[in-house]
């Protein structure tokens, strides 16, 4: 039986593993917020992965959403997605490559509920530039640099 939960968890886990060694390049108070999102990341992971080895829920396979290999389509397609906008926010800038990010997962998601979809992609938005650009002064792009 094929286990979408415990695929993503571990692939999570270990994309965490990768950017934990990459953030040590950083100054030490730099890598501090990175470092506390990749834990927060992790524990949630985990939890995913411990949830579907407990018997009762896995019994049901609450969330796998099927057991042909066709179920890890998904999320595969929001890991290149969410690859792609990180490394096209360079070209375009950060906010739009999110906000472009955020578009494109709405069908690889199955968002039904846009409106509510569209006001949580706006407040963490809202979040992250008030986390990074007016209080830690990190110069994360408004506008593609060519602009």
């Amino acid at each position: 039986m094929l286990w979408v939960n415990r695929i993503v968890g571990v692939a999570l886990i270990g994309s965490c593993a990768v950017l934990w060694r990459i953030s040590d390049d950083y100054p030490e108070m730099a890598r501090l917020f990175p470092r506390v999102m990749l834990v927060i990341v992790c524990v949630l992971s985990a939890l995913m992965v411990g949830r579907s080895l407990l018997p009762a829920a896995a019994a049901g396979g609450a969330g796998e959403g099927g057991t042909t290999p066709a179920v890890m389509i998904r999320p595969i397609l929001a890991f290149l997605a969410t690859a792609l906008a990180l490394a096209a926010a360079t070209y375009v800038g950060f906010f739009l490559g999110m906000i472009l990010l955020a578009a494109v997962l709405v069908p690889i998601l199955g968002v039904r509920a846009l409106g509510w979809y569209v006001f949580a992609t706006v407040v963490l938005l809202v979040v992250v530039y008030g986390v990074f650009v007016v209080v830690l002064a990190v110069p994360l792009t408004l506008r593609p640099p060519v602009l």
